[in-house]
């Protein structure tokens, strides 16, 4: 194991000039994440996780996560993360590891929250999401976190804002927010049916205007300040793993990710925001009709999808 600073350098690079996701890089991950994502392994955290208090420091919860290089001869070529239970590609992956911090969703009056979410899989690949671990830091400026640095103050770290920034938050006394039950068992899935795809081709059928049309009543119904989770209930979602954990694809009906091109990820001073646009495919071409807009993790509002510019400067 390398030093946590060595590895937040080594992060840093492979974000800013990328590395190469081969066959061989997920299998890695594979082997090494689908272990921790039984049911057995999950068992083996959960009752540490519902004895978190709030207010805790992260640093007191004995949580742990095991970071590793993915080497290709002599070249770097990833990285992998995973600890019992961690569903790691919905709450931060390595940064998400390397700072306890967990994905950065919420910003509100100079405190920033993150996000660690455990559960696990179900055969042949559905992702049983049981806990949210949320967690929250006071947000501070690069000089002061040099200086905690430095001083090696322990509850500090620092967070790229997501849309592909390269800015970062920084942030010191990270904290437990709160524990979130989120399904109980995959007995909350039962009554859901998913169809396959065979091929690409037919994955457009997926994406078809009937299925918007089925969900579109449920979308416009959509209670504003709900949080994400219970959206996804709501649209009975259903978060399939690939790779044995490492990456997801969240399906529901008119969920329009066939190429993803409208989707919308923003930082700003107020807060954080998602747009999750729904509609439909025709003729390959993606026909987005209602955005969902996410400030800070709850529902701000459902309108019609306009464009992506038009959407993107709502966000402010």
């Amino acid at each position: 194991m390398r030093t946590f600073f060595h590895l937040a350098v080594v992060a840093l690079a492979l974000l800013l000039f990328g590395c190469a996701t081969t066959d061989s890089v997920m299998a890695f991950k594979q082997r090494k994440i689908e272990p921790t994502l039984t049911r057995k392994s999950f068992e083996r955290i959960e009752p540490n996780i519902k004895n978190l208090q709030s207010g805790q420091p992260m640093e007191s919860t004995g949580l742990t996560w095991s970071v590793y290089e993915i080497s290709s001869g002599n070249r770097l070529v990833g990285l992998v993360a995973y600890s019992d239970g961690w569903i790691g590609c919905l709450s931060g992956n390595i940064d998400g590891a390397f700072t306890k911090f967990g994905e950065p969703v919420a910003l509100e009056n100079g405190l920033l929250y993150g996000q660690h979410i455990y559960g696990y899989i179900v055969k042949p690949s559905l992702f049983v999401p049981r806990y949210a671990l949320q967690t929250v830091a006071t947000v501070i400026d690069n000089k002061e976190f040099r200086a905690l640095l430095n001083s090696r103050t322990k509850g500090i770290g620092s967070t790229f804002k997501g849309g592909g920034s390269k800015e970062e938050f920084y942030f010191k006394d990270l904290k437990v927010f709160q524990v979130k039950e989120l399904y109980k068992s995959e007995e909350d899935f039962s009554g859901i049916q998913m169809g396959k795809a065979a091929s690409l081709s037919e994955a457009a059928l997926l994406f078809s205007k009937q299925k918007y049309e089925r969900s579109a009543d449920k979308i416009r119904t959509l209670t504003p300040g709900s949080d994400l989770f219970s959206v996804i209930k709501s649209l009975n979602g259903l978060y399939v793993a690939h790779y044995g954990g490492s990456s997801y694809t969240l399906f529901m009906d008119g969920f329009l990710k066939y190429k993803g091109e409208y989707f919308v990820s923003k930082t700003t001073s107020h807060g954080i925001y998602y747009v999750w646009p729904f509609g439909y495919v025709e003729n390959g071409k993606e026909v987005p009709k209602t955005a969902l807009i996410f400030k800070n993790g709850v529902l701000q509002s459902v309108v019609p999808y306009s464009s992506k510019q038009e959407i993107s400067e709502q966000l402010e």
